[in-house]
């Protein structure tokens, strides 16, 4: 019912007018986004709207399980038992010598040291046990051919089959310990921890 001129001018007071609802206010989700508008994915995480704190992704303790041991290759193994046998088949020849047999006793130990140190990854072991090797070869190979036309020498034939055949593993040993499979160990092996939290193949 309307009120009329009269009524406003005496004071009279008229009915309530009707309540008309207006529109709801604009509201944020957790995510950022306004109300009525589509959040980011569930799962994932974007810039914070307006007076939202930053939502990144909860922290998490960071789990790290014990080094993984290194397996050494076939390779390699294949190699320390072939420097070792030439090495052990070179020691009768250069005691024969009197005038090697001291630099060439000492080079076969070390190489027989030297070898099984970089069977378990010490990369300094492997350069040096195939210096000494190539020492050696360069001391002894002589007997290869010598030990067949020194007749004074009762074993010269002899040493000369085992100077061939040490020969031989030498030169397999230095092809199977530079093999990538053999690169592949050494290089995990420098970059893996001991226990005493030092690399392991410094050596």
């Amino acid at each position: 019912m309307d009120r009329t001129p009269d009524d406003r001018e005496s004071g009279i007071p008229g009915p309530p007018l009707p309540h008309r609802p207006g529109p709801p206010p604009a509201q944020s989700d957790p995510s950022g986004a306004p109300h009525g508008q589509p959040g980011p994915p569930h799962g994932q995480f974007g810039p914070p709207g307006p007076g939202q704190p930053w939502q990144g992704p909860p922290p998490g303790p960071v789990q790290q399980g014990p080094p993984v041991p290194v397996e050494r290759p076939r390779s390699v193994t294949n190699a320390v038992i072939l420097f070792v046998v030439a090495a052990v088949l070179w020691l009768p020849i250069a005691d024969a010598d009197p005038g090697a047999s001291q630099l060439a006793g000492l080079v076969l130990i070390a190489s027989i040291v030297c070898a099984i140190l970089a069977g378990g990854g010490r990369h300094g072991a492997r350069v040096t046990v195939t210096v000494l090797a190539g020492l050696a070869f360069l001391l002894l190979a002589p007997y290869a051919w010598l030990g067949f036309l020194d007749q004074r020498n009762p074993y010269g034939a002899e040493y000369a089959v085992m100077d061939m055949i040490a020969i031989a593993a030498t030169a397999a040993a230095i092809v199977l310990i530079y093999l990538p499979t053999s690169n592949a160990y050494f290089r995990a092996r420098r970059a893996a921890p001991t226990t005493l939290g030092h690399p392991g193949g410094n050596g």
